[in-house]
C-alpha cells in the first residue's frame, strides 16, 4: 500500500477527506501530534477532488476592506477572548434565521471538534477559547446538507478551515463565515 501527503502544510481541515467518494484519504497525527491528511494511493483514483478543497493549495488571499474592535456590554457573552462578539453574531443570526450556527467546542476528553447548533440555548457550547487544532470531522458534508435543504448556515473557524469550507461548498450566498485569528495551528 503506497501512502502519500496532500501537502507538506497539512493544516488538518479535513476537507480532502469529507470529499473523497473513494475513501483514499485519512487523517493521522504527525510527529507533532497535530492532524495530517494521508493518501492510500492503492484507493486513490487521482481525480484531484482532494487539490481542489485543499486550503493549502488553492487559497484565494483578500485584503481586508475594514477592522473594527468591539466588547460585549453583555457579561455572561464575554466567555472568550472575542470579547463575546462571536456570541452576540451567532445569537442574532440564530434569532433571525431558521439556520445553523458552526463552531468549536471542548469535548469531556479535552478534544476540541466542530459541531453545529440550531438553537441559542446550545450556543454555550460553542464559546469560550480554545487554542488547539480542531477536528472537523464530516462537517463539510453537514453543511452543504444543510445548505441544499434551504438553511442559512454561519461557519466561524480558523482562515484555512474557512477556507477549505468555501472551496468545498463553492459560491453560496447562505452560507455565511468568521475567521477567527489563527494561534499557530
Amino acid at each position: 500500500m503506497g501512502i502519500k501527503r496532500i501537502t507538506d502544510n497539512c493544516c488538518g481541515c479535513n476537507a480532502c477527506v469529507n470529499i473523497c467518494d473513494k475513501k483514499a484519504i485519512y487523517m493521522e497525527k504527525d510527529a507533532n501530534n497535530f492532524l495530517c491528511a494521508n493518501i492510500n494511493t492503492d484507493l486513490c483514483i487521482n481525480c484531484k477532488k482532494c487539490e481542489s478543497v485543499c486550503p493549502d493549495l488553492k487559497c484565494e488571499k483578500h485584503t481586508p476592506i475594514d477592522a473594527y474592535a468591539a466588547t460585549s456590554l453583555d457579561k455572561s457573552a464575554r466567555k472568550s477572548s472575542s470579547g463575546g462578539i462571536f456570541a452576540l453574531i451567532a445569537r442574532k443570526f440564530l434569532e433571525r434565521y431558521d439556520g445553523f450556527v458552526y463552531g468549536t467546542t471542548m469535548l469531556a476528553d479535552f478534544d476540541a471538534c466542530v459541531v453545529g447548533i440550531g438553537g441559542t440555548e446550545k450556543l454555550p457550547l460553542l464559546q469560550g477559547s480554545k487554542y488547539v487544532q480542531s477536528n472537523m470531522g464530516d462537517i463539510y458534508i453537514d453543511i452543504r446538507h444543510k445548505l441544499n435543504a434551504g438553511k442559512k448556515v454561519l461557519f466561524c473557524g480558523t482562515p484555512c478551515q474557512t477556507s477549505a469550507l468555501k472551496n468545498f461548498i463553492g459560491e453560496n450566498s447562505a452560507l455565511y463565515t468568521i475567521d477567527i485569528v489563527c494561534h499557530g495551528v
